[in-house]
C-alpha cells in the first residue's frame, strides 16, 4: 500500500489502496481513518480490516506515504550559506542554534542532573509551553474578537 505526491500536487494511488483511507495529513500525505468513522474528504466509512493494525504497519504505512528522497549527504540541512555578508550569516546560524536549543543543550549536559529533578524539570517546561500557547490562543481569539465589533 503507498501513496506518493506527485511534483504537480496530485496524489498518485497503486490500486491496491482504497483511496478514501488516505486523507488530511496535509500536502498530499494521508492518514487512514478508523473503521466506522467517516472522511472528512468524502463522506465514505472506514473499512474493518484498517482498526486491526499494528502499531508497527500503521507506521511503516505513514512512513512510506512520505516518500522522500535520502539526505544528498550528512550535513544537508545544516549549512548556513555565506555570502558577502558574513554578519547576516552569523545571525541566522545564532537563530538556528537557538531555535534546535543546542546552547541549552550544551549547559545541562556540563553537569549531571538526577533523574527526579529532571523530570521535574521537564514536565515544569511543558507546563509553561502549553500555558503560553493557550494564552497566545486566548490573545488571538480576543483580538479577533475586538475587530469584528
Amino acid at each position: 500500500m503507498s501513496c506518493s505526491l506527485l511534483r504537480t500536487g496530485v496524489v498518485q494511488v497503486e490500486s491496491s489502496v482504497n483511496p478514501h483511507i488516505l486523507h488530511n495529513l496535509g500536502a498530499g500525505s494521508c492518514l487512514p481513518i478508523q473503521s466506522g468513522s467517516q472522511c472528512r474528504r468524502c463522506g465514505k466509512q472506514g473499512s474493518q480490516s484498517q482498526s486491526t493494525w499494528t502499531p508497527a504497519e500503521a507506521w511503516a504505512q505513514r512512513s512510506a506515504l512520505l516518500d522522500l528522497p535520502p539526505p544528498a549527504d550528512a550535513y544537508a540541512g545544516r549549512r548556513i550559506p555565506v555570502n558577502s555578508d558574513l554578519r547576516s550569516a552569523f545571525l541566522k546560524l545564532s537563530r538556528r542554534l537557538q531555535k534546535n536549543s543546542v546552547f541549552r543543550e550544551w549547559k545541562s549536559a556540563l553537569r549531571h542532573e538526577k533523574r527526579g529533578i529532571k523530570r521535574s524539570r521537564l514536565r515544569s517546561e511543558r507546563w509553561r509551553r502549553r500555558f503560553a500557547d493557550e494564552v497566545r490562543k486566548k490573545v488571538q481569539l480576543v483580538s479577533t474578537i475586538r475587530r469584528r465589533a
